[in-house]
């Protein structure tokens, strides 16, 4: 830009310009033009401006600079000043809060920082509070977020598209599918399962190559544990809340092929993620007695507490009388067997009773069985061949001529 009134345009030409247009140009005083064609280098080499001429715009051009450097510098010194009292005045909004509320609210406030027993006691009472109505304040955060999650969908959908009713069902269930969606991730982020654990173990004792040569591969587990579930509660630290980490101490028997042990573990959850804090197998060694093979912790964080030590007792006594349970499981099913055969029987028998009788052992008939009865009967004597007849009269006459047969050998 040239103060002097000057002003300089560049036109892209399609066509060549001349010599005689780039003169002619430069003769126009108060406007220079300067044509650019695919075939002008002879008509812009006429262009040359002398050093009197290009004094005045490189003054102007600097003084140009300098002028929107201080502009940049103005503005930035601004924006930084407006930085820092944004950041002034959202540091003292807790104070703007604080200065806000009532004198017994200030004193609470300032007993609940303060270390002492008021601050103990508000803690114990925040944290009764929550472990009453915990449940009751969970359900009622999901309400409000599936209703604000609901009105949010709702507010950007109506700027596009008209919302009906059906849109809004469909988006009220999307919300609280959203809603259950979250409950579930943080539920899973900050529990422990033991079953997870369990398995995170047997991956981690199956690919350890120390404890496969000493107890032999395949290692198997079983689902005979002991457990012991710590943290993961809801505490207060005067008004700020903390989210303890849950703790899982865990026993189970380990068998290999040619050894079994038994495990003892500590595993807890950190921002979401899960770790062993201690991860041991006790192996029976060849010289007698137990061998300790740790793959996480030693013997300081086994001995930490007591837990494992407490759970190991009771455990292996249960495992020592697994075999006693097996036979009196087995002589439950047993007894239990004979009892429905004798059920059975005694159905059989009172079934049997209640059938009808046949008339030699004192059974009844009733009229229409008794003439079913002579009916058939009947039919029968009628259908009866009389070839079938003559042996039935064969006795009789035999034994008409019997006496006649008697009283003529007398007479001979």
């Amino acid at each position: 830009m040239l103060r002097q009134g000057f002003a300089a345009s560049l036109t892209v030409l399609g066509r060549p310009s001349t010599a005689a247009a780039c003169s002619e140009a430069l003769a126009g005083g108060s406007k220079v033009q300067l044509l650019v064609g695919p075939r002008c280098a002879a008509a812009c080499a006429l262009y040359q401006p002398t050093a009197a001429a290009a004094r005045p715009y490189a003054a102007s051009a600097l003084e140009s600079l300098q002028e929107a450097a201080s502009k940049i510098r103005k503005a930035a010194a601004s924006s930084a000043e407006a930085v820092k009292a944004a950041g002034s005045s959202i540091s003292h909004a807790p104070d703007a809060v604080y200065n806000a509320l009532p004198k017994p609210a200030q004193q609470l406030v300032n007993a609940a920082q303060m270390p002492g027993a008021v601050n103990r006691v508000l803690s114990l009472q925040l944290t009764a509070f929550w472990q009453n109505h915990g449940n009751a304040a969970i359900a009622l955060g999901a309400a409000g977020a599936c209703y604000g999650l609901w009105r949010a969908l709702l507010g950007a959908s109506s700027v596009f598209v008209d919302v009906g009713g059906s849109a809004t069902g469909g988006m009220l269930a999307i919300a609280a599918s959203g809603v259950a969606f979250g409950y579930l991730y943080l539920r899973r982020r900050y529990t422990i399962d033991p079953q997870a654990v369990y398995r995170l173990a047997m991956y981690r004792l199956n690919t350890h190559p120390g404890l496969l040569e000493v107890m032999g591969a395949p290692l198997v587990g079983s689902h005979v544990q002991a457990s012991v579930l710590t943290g993961g509660s809801l505490h207060f630290k005067g008004l700020r809340p903390r989210l303890q980490s849950k703790r899982l101490q865990m026993i189970f028997p380990l068998k290999g092929a040619e050894r079994r042990g038994l495990v003892s573990l500590e595993a807890k959850k950190r921002h979401g993620h899960l770790r062993f804090v201690l991860l041991a197998v006790d192996v029976p060694s060849v010289a007698g007695g137990e061998q300790r093979i740790y793959l996480e912790g030693g013997p300081a964080l086994y001995e930490r507490g007591g837990v494992l030590g407490v759970l190991r007792e009771p455990f292996i006594r249960a495992l020592s009388m697994d075999e006693a349970f097996l036979q009196e499981d087995e002589a439950e099913d047993a007894a239990e067997a004979r009892e429905r055969n004798a059920a059975a029987a005694e159905r059989s028998r009172q079934a049997a009773a209640k059938r009808p009788q046949p008339l030699d052992q004192g059974g009844g008939m009733y009229f229409y069985e008794r003439a079913m009865l002579w009916a058939k009967q009947q039919a029968a004597r009628v259908q009866q061949h009389p070839e079938q007849q003559k042996p039935l009269a064969a006795p009789a006459a035999a034994a008409a001529e019997a006496p006649a047969a008697a009283a003529a050998g007398g007479k001979a």
